[in-house]
């Protein structure tokens, strides 16, 4: 599988809130950093977050995809949009650099303004 096809998996998985397919997709080992956290989330703690927020936001969906294939990965830069809980609508613009190893993901960086995630901590 091409990096491009498994970036195109893990986004697919996150749209539907398959959380099965999300945890084929990283290695047991992934790590998940955030710029504005400081610090590398383990699998176990970042896996259920992703599979649930489709449940979360139904309307769930990405804008402005810019996806690209690395020797190591993938990188993406888009617009995760959609209708908070609370019913107010959010565009959080971000970057993910993502390292490959064996067909699955063993790290995913992710570049954003945390002011944007307002409307999903409410």
């Amino acid at each position: 599988m091409s990096n491009v096809a498994l970036a195109n998996r893990f986004f697919d998985a996150l749209l539907a809130g398959d959380g099965a397919t999300l945890d084929a997709v990283f290695a047991p080992e992934a790590l998940f950093w955030q710029n504005f956290a400081g610090r590398e989330i383990p699998k176990s703690e970042f896996l259920p977050g992703f599979a649930s927020l489709a449940a979360r936001v139904p309307d769930l969906h990405f804008e402005d995809v810019r996806r690209t294939g690395t020797p190591t990965g993938f990188v993406e830069q888009h617009t995760l949009a959609g209708t908070a809980p609370s019913g107010e609508p959010f565009a959080i613009r971000g970057c993910f650099v993502v390292t490959v190893r064996e067909g699955r993901i063993t790290r995913l960086n992710e570049y954003l303004d945390s002011a944007q995630r307002r409307p999903l901590q409410g």
